[in-house]
């Protein structure tokens, strides 16, 4: 699976298929650094090469959304779109508001889905917090992420050699299921 997920990035050597992967959106460093990691890159190496791709689209996002907002905004066909893609971010910001750069940090660090670089610099968009500001949030969100994704990726490996991957499989894709469950039904309540 993971082949086909990064086959479009073709015979690039992996530190530079890592550092592309984690640029993109869908896959972020949340699936970059376990294939860096899967394909025989030391975890260090796989750490910043995730990284410091996932920095990759910071500035753009940041500088240009405010344009990308107001074209979108005026073309009717995509006006519904964006104001759906908004109102998720906003609802996400909202927790995160009370808390600033520091919770945009925490926000982008804990590597869920939806929880990612792309996410965080709408979020700090929305927020109107400062470019530099947000940079510096986002970058330690990304480290903080980084690491989180480099230890279970080494875990899954250990874990994968010892028990074999099958095994493996077999009990992490029910957990992910309930944990994606658990997620969820909490996100969904209403918070006094």
């Amino acid at each position: 699976m993971a082949d086909s997920v990064f086959a479009f990035l073709g015979d690039l050597p992996l530190n530079w298929i890592v550092f592309f992967a984690s640029a993109i959106p869908l896959t972020e460093l949340r699936a970059a650094i376990p294939f860096g990691i899967a394909g025989g890159m030391a975890p260090l190496d796989a750490w910043f090469w995730g990284v410091l791709g996932n920095l990759l689209p910071i500035p753009f996002i940041l500088f240009m959304w405010p344009l990308i907002y107001k074209i979108c905004d005026r073309l009717p066909f995509t006006r519904c779109i964006l104001h759906r893609f908004v109102d998720k971010a906003r609802e996400k910001g909202q927790t995160i508001e009370k808390q600033g750069a520091i919770g945009l940090a925490l926000f982008v660090g804990i590597p869920l889905p939806v929880t990612g670089v792309w996410t965080g610099s709408l979020i700090s968009f929305m927020l109107n917090l400062k470019p530099l500001k947000a940079t510096a949030a986002l970058t330690l969100g990304a480290m903080i992420a980084g690491a989180f994704m480099t230890l279970l990726s080494l875990s899954f490996v250990d874990l994968a050699g010892s028990f074999g991957l099958l095994t493996i499989l077999v009990i992490a894709l029910p957990l992910t299921v309930a944990v994606y469950v658990i997620y969820r039904v909490f996100s969904k309540r209403k918070r006094c």
